[in-house]
């Protein structure tokens, strides 16, 4: 059953481009957390020899032992509890490139290409993009590589991601669990784990949302409904992400509970005032 579902979702181009462009990301990520975590410690040590010069004065000296949170202002929404790159999604990765001076060496429009395929990749409603949207993320992913070619994990990175994007990832049911193009390098319940991971961020960014607006709004619900239909048709990807929608499904009757007073309290103001009008006629006939 679960090998069914799974040929059925990667025999859809369009899902599949998607899963397939979530999964670079995810190779991106894990290419540059090292890269990451070393500059921001260097980072960190520059702001604490700084502190130390300017309080030297005074005998009071940093002990070194403070924790390197400065880069916590350069998150994204949501993100703002991460302490160490090695826990940073590719989206909070993006980001701290993209906001924090010490990494302004890095070609700032590249990094920006990225985050804004990044978004337009979780924003899509069906989960689906096209083949050419695929090839123009692939070089925007590429491209942003080229800027860290001293990194060995950048550029077995680009080749990683150039083999992905490239690959048929076809599943012949009849034949066994197979997926062509990859060469044995992934597995069937690989593939399904990305998926989770992928759509798990996915009601990450949702619930997001909704928790900024502090309302529901109908594209929200359309957003809600259609993971849960795909949810409901694919099992295995159903199990693995129960705490997840039961989550959602949790924020959503809160707003729709925070949304029922409101509504309550605006049709008793509706009645005053249309009592209000009842009386002002009444004294006006008298």
């Amino acid at each position: 059953m679960a090998l069914a579902e799974l040929a059925s979702r990667l025999n859809c181009a369009e899902y599949k481009n998607w899963v397939k462009a979530g999964h670079s990301l995810l190779l991106l990520r894990a290419a540059l957390q090292r890269f990451a975590g070393e500059q921001v410690q260097a980072f960190h040590r520059q702001l604490v020899a700084r502190s130390s010069a300017r309080l030297s004065p005074s005998g009071l000296r940093c002990s070194g032992r403070c924790t390197p949170r400065g880069k916590q202002a350069y998150m994204p929404r949501g993100k703002a509890d991460i302490c160490s790159p090695d826990k940073c999604d590719a989206s909070a990765l993006l980001n701290l490139f993209n906001f924090c001076d010490h990494f302004s060496n890095i070609d700032q429009k590249k990094v920006r290409e990225v985050i804004k395929c990044r978004n337009e990749l979780m924003h899509s409603s069906d989960m689906k993009v096209s083949s050419s949207w695929l090839k123009e993320f692939g070089n925007h992913v590429q491209n942003l590589l080229t800027e860290f070619q001293h990194i060995p994990e950048a550029q077995m990175a680009r080749t990683r991601i150039e083999k992905l994007l490239s690959s048929d990832w076809a599943v012949h049911v009849p034949g066994g669990d197979q997926l062509d193009g990859l060469e044995g390098e992934m597995n069937r319940s690989q593939i399904s784990e990305i998926e989770a991971e992928l759509i798990k961020e996915r009601l990450h960014e949702i619930s997001l949302l909704m928790e900024e607006q502090g309302m529901m709004s109908e594209e929200d619900l359309n957003r809600i409904q259609i993971v849960k239909d795909f949810l409901n048709g694919n099992h295995d990807l159903q199990r693995s992400l129960q705490a997840e929608m039961q989550n959602l499904e949790d924020l959503v009757q809160k707003l729709y509970g925070q949304k029922q007073p409101m509504k309550e309290t605006q049709e008793v103001n509706n009645e005053e005032t249309d009592e209000d009008c009842h009386i002002e006629k009444r004294k006006r006939t008298i």
